[in-house]
């Protein structure tokens, strides 16, 4: 909530650039709203101690619990259910105090979850220079409960409450020439289906008019073209109005004598690109950003611009020569990157895929009785050598985005420049070219600590309790580093390196982990292993384990878990064809019936982690923390 930031109410002034790029102030008159923000009337008791009358008309109420079930004598409406159906009156103004609301309960919820308003969508104002003078004339136009803002390096975003303050704050930054972009309101966005399988010949006005007739608010019909040759496909794209039974659509299976199938469109891939201004991430229908020329990029319209048609164009984010809409564009490559990520799955490809199934073979599979001990640790071996060679050379391709492509494109381009001035000087040597590279030099300097410091106050703007980014920069701005402390013998001196570190405690922990003496006992190991060679007792057979419990086990698995030494994760494993899980499934059915750990599967991992307020040069100082593979985790649980 944001209140009255400054009380003189005769200094009305805003201090926000307009198109024409002035700083003085505007004038700003307070804009009365026709139709003010909507609110919601609900019944409420006054007491609290009073409990709840059901409706005994609403069928949904909650029935009384014993075996006796009383039927009701007559029912009646609740007359003032009415008041809490405000959307559904506004759509159908027939309803009256008399109509039972009670009936058809399960056709009013789909319609009152389908006519949710939800919140509109933020506007974002570029140079404002006055916040306080901003807060007070937003809070005379559209109210003090009606917005909140959030500041970043370069805009101001305003998150407005309601959809008649979104419309009252649009219409106040156009009379103003403010410069802003934003979105389209969810409540006015039509409802998009794509219709399969209907002939390309048929007429646009024979499908909206069928539609029509079956009581839809078909708002546009478009039919769809090849995007290479420009030929008519059998698909249409239907724009509806977006109220309730517009969903209906998708029930359709036959229309103008067709079977059909009605879809939901994909979603584009594409980053959307604004004609108006040039930038990306809105339209031109809610861009209020001065105009840029496509061919010199300049501050003015296409048409004002004094270079012929046929002269190169210009891109004016990236001062490149070519067209606005090329998808080679530094910039464009840029937010392509930002919005799909490189991914860190070791099979990112169908060839890895293909590899582990090739490789799979039903050979391997050990569900004959022959299978002995040592057979199902090679099946075993082959099957994590099987995983791990893809695993890792798809690893080793993968490419993590560099630090480079946060850089700007100036930036880029003055290190290029550089580093071409200095291969011309290693070969020249000419006193020219080394004044021109150290002028580069420093230059380039220069405009890296520059960028250095916008960065570092973006990060330092943006920190917000609310979402946790102030308390992880907090933490880990004072996270302790741990030191590499030489350990100390016994004898007194002092062990530096891994290698002998890794000894002295394999030496510590075999000392400590011995049975205690006082509890060995030679009769009880003669009968632990008269038992081991004893042949086991006759009993039903354990249930066998299924490919889609092993598969559950997988996914539900925590991807955070440290691997053992195969270094096979919980990230690999989910990426497994379904014939690797297949002959997984095989390996653990052979276990249980083999009633056989395999050995491969006991080696672990053994980290040592200091014990606070310990010394840390003692051995006895480490707590050891042993990390199995991942497969026989899986198998234990």
């Amino acid at each position: 909530m944001v209140n009255h930031i400054n009380n003189n109410k005769n200094n009305n002034t805003v201090a926000i650039k307009n198109k024409n790029k002035t700083v003085s102030p505007i004038t700003l008159n307070k804009i009365t709203t026709n139709s003010p923000p909507s609110e919601e009337w609900s019944i409420q008791s006054d007491n609290k101690n009073k409990r709840n009358h059901s409706d005994s008309s609403n069928p949904t109420s909650p029935q009384t619990s014993g075996n006796k079930v009383h039927k009701k004598l007559f029912s009646s409406s609740n007359r003032f259910e009415v008041l809490s159906q405000t959307s559904i009156l506004d759509n159908n103004p027939k309803v009256g105090p008399d109509v039972n609301l009670g009936t058809n309960s399960n056709h009013e919820d789909d319609q009152m979850d389908s006519l949710t308003i939800k919140p509109p969508p933020p506007i974002f104002v570029r140079g404002v220079e006055d916040f306080p003078k901003v807060c007070k004339c937003l809070d005379e136009t559209i109210g003090v409960d009606n917005f909140v803002c959030k500041s970043s390096t370069d805009r101001l975003k305003i998150q407005t409450s309601t959809p008649d303050a979104y419309r009252s704050l649009i219409h106040f930054l156009r009379e103003r020439k403010a410069e802003y972009h934003t979105y389209q309101l969810q409540q006015d966005k039509p409802i998009r289906v794509v219709i399969r399988n209907l002939h390309p010949t048929t007429p646009i006005s024979f499908v909206k008019s069928e539609l029509e007739f079956l009581e839809f608010e078909v708002r546009s019909v478009t039919n769809v073209l090849h995007k290479t040759n420009k030929y008519p496909l059998p698909l249409f794209f239907i724009d509806l109005e977006p109220v309730p039974h517009s969903n209906n659509i998708f029930k359709l299976s036959s229309l103008l004598h067709t079977k059909i199938k009605v879809e939901e469109p994909f979603k584009t891939k594409t980053i959307s690109q604004c004609v108006n201004c040039q930038e990306y991430g809105h339209t031109r229908s809610y861009c209020g950003y001065p105009s840029r020329c496509v061919r010199c990029g300049a501050f003015h319209l296409s048409s004002d611009c004094s270079n012929p048609p046929g002269t190169s164009p210009k891109y004016a984010l990236c001062q490149g020569s070519h067209p606005v809409s090329y998808k080679g564009c530094s910039e464009y490559k840029d937010l392509q990157r930002r919005k799909k990520p490189t991914s860190n799955f070791p099979f990112n490809n169908v060839r890895d895929k293909s590899r582990i199934v090739q490789d799979s073979h039903p050979s391997y599979r050990t569900h004959n009785h022959e299978s002995t001990y040592a057979q199902a640790t090679s099946v075993i071996n082959n099957f994590t050598n099987l995983i791990q060679s893809p695993a890792w050379s798809s690893n080793s391709h993968t490419h993590h985005p560099l630090n480079q492509t946060s850089v700007p494109s100036d930036i880029r381009i003055l290190i290029a420049d550089k580093r071409r001035v200095r291969a011309f000087f290693q070969r020249n040597r000419l006193p020219s070219l080394k004044h021109n590279y150290n002028k580069l030099s420093n230059l380039l300097k220069k405009m890296l600590a520059k960028h250095k410091a916008s960065v570092l106050e973006h990060f330092l703007t943006n920190l917000s309790p609310n979402d946790c980014s102030l308390w992880r920069a907090t933490k880990r701005t004072y996270k302790f580093s741990s030191q590499n402390i030489p350990i100390k013998k016994s004898d007194g001196s002092f062990v530096c390196t891994d290698l002998d570190k890794a000894e002295l405690f394999k030496d510590y922990l075999y000392e400590t982990f011995q049975p205690h003496p006082h509890i060995f006992s030679l009769e009880n190991n003669i009968v632990v292993a008269e038992s081991l060679i004893s042949p086991l007792p006759v009993s039903r057979p354990v249930k066998h384990f299924s490919p889609s419990e092993v598969k559950f086990v997988i996914d539900k698995y925590p991807h955070k878990k440290s691997p053992g030494f195969d270094l096979i994760t919980g990230e690999v494993a989910r990426c497994l064809p379904k014939k690797a899980i297949i002959h997984l499934t095989h390996i653990f059915n052979c276990i249980l019936r083999l009633s056989y750990f395999p050995i491969l599967w006991k080696f672990s991992t053994i980290i040592m982690i200091p014990k606070p307020k310990k010394p840390p040069d003692s051995v006895s100082s480490f707590r050891p923390i042993s990390l199995l593979p991942f497969f026989a985790k899986i198998l234990k649980n």
